[in-house]
């Protein structure tokens, strides 16, 4: 009689003891069925690691993409104001020398 084998533990102990078993009595669990259930295994845990680093990826992407927006709008106000700023701050200052020194003529 096969019965059903739910803790890993068991199965794993099972597995181990497989090829004594098919060398006493016969083979309880075929071997190419045992490859395919651990096989199974496997990539399914492959599968659920894979799954995880896509969903990291894409929440890393969508800040990535936040942080590149920000800057993007921080270098414009920078290449806008960086030459404007000091030309008409010389502007404001001969502007107020000329003004002051007409004034007192």
């Amino acid at each position: 009689m096969v019965t059903a084998r739910s803790d890993p533990v068991e199965i794993a102990s099972g597995a181990e003891q497989a090829p004594a078993t098919l060398v006493s009595h016969g083979p309880i669990v075929p071997t190419a069925t045992l490859r395919l259930v651990v096989a199974a295994g496997i990539v399914a845990r492959l599968r659920l690691g894979a799954c995880a680093a896509g969903a990291s990826a894409e929440a890393s992407g969508r800040a990535s993409r936040s942080a590149v927006d920000r800057l993007a709008v921080l270098l414009g106000l920078a290449v806008g104001l960086v030459p404007t700023v000091p030309v008409i701050v010389l502007y404001l200052l001969l502007r107020r020398t000329i003004v002051v020194g007409g004034a007192d003529r």
